[in-house]
């Protein structure tokens, strides 16, 4: 075998950045088709118990998947928000069922339930039982239910850090 020394000759080159040009037509399409499912997801929520949802979950989404920026997870926390103002206890199975939402996305639901809201007051404390696999309402508004032992935010000389 012959020893090859020196630089090869096929380094890549620099490549230059082309800049697509986009189409109105079809950004027109895609803004509307946006907007579509959003109407859909608004109507899920209204009506929670309706059986049209899986066909639509299939079409729509659930709104919890998505590139960057966290604009579906703050989607889907409002609907869990709607979901347990109306109801004070939910079975896993139908969280899963209805939004494939698991353990550990609900955990982080859980604590922005209390950590991400704009008032204090609107603060759910929700708590998970293993054994009986339900989501259950502990309480609700500023102060956490007596016996609290998931998330609370920190407060230091009336400043809550969250």
């Amino acid at each position: 075998m012959a020893k090859v020394t020196g630089i090869s000759a096929n380094k890549a080159e620099p490549t230059k950045k082309v800049e697509k040009v986009k189409d109105p037509k079809k950004e027109a399409k895609k803004a509307a088709r946006k907007v579509a499912k959003e109407t859909i997801r608004a109507f899920m929520v209204a009506n929670p118990t309706s059986e049209i949802f899986k066909p639509l979950l299939l079409v729509v989404g659930t709104g919890t998947r998505g590139g960057g920026g966290g604009g579906s997870q703050i989607k889907i926390l409002g609907v869990m928000q709607d979901l347990f103002s109306k109801e004070k206890s939910i079975a896993e199975n139908r969280i899963w069922d209805e939004f494939k939402l698991g353990r550990a996305e609900m955990r982080k639901i859980c604590v922005n339930m209390i950590k991400r809201v704009e008032d204090p007051l609107k603060r759910i404390w929700v708590k998970f039982n293993p054994e009986a696999e339900t989501y259950t309402v502990e309480g609700k508004g500023a102060n956490a239910p007596k016996g609290w032992t998931g998330y609370t935010p920190v407060v230091i000389e009336d400043l809550e850090i969250t």
